[in-house]
């Protein structure tokens, strides 16, 4: 996916309005970097789970708690648009 593709998918995600490009950009950028990898385990529990009607592969709520779980993992932060610092790991998250 190009970066143009993903701020065209994250259209009106901000309570019906668009995120400001430079934010999207930066998380494409950041997402293109430090992608989410699964372990082979985690693709065998997948692909154990079967299709759901739809054909996609079911997640389990361990799967999907351990990928929620990696990406809290520090990777530095990140900058919004608006220069506002985020924390990358909310307190009280989990």
């Amino acid at each position: 996916m190009t970066c143009e593709e993903f701020i065209r998918n994250n259209r009106g995600i901000n309570g019906g309005a668009d995120l400001p490009h430079a934010f999207l950009r930066e998380l494409y950028a950041s997402i293109s970097q430090n992608e989410i990898r699964i372990s082979a385990d985690q693709q065998q529990a997948a692909a154990a789970a079967g299709p759901v009607s739809g054909g996609a592969p079911v997640v389990s709520a361990v799967l999907w708690t351990d990928l929620a779980q990696q990406a809290l993992r520090p990777r530095g932060s990140f900058r919004a648009a608006d220069g506002a610092l985020t924390d990358p790991s909310p307190a009280g998250f989990w």
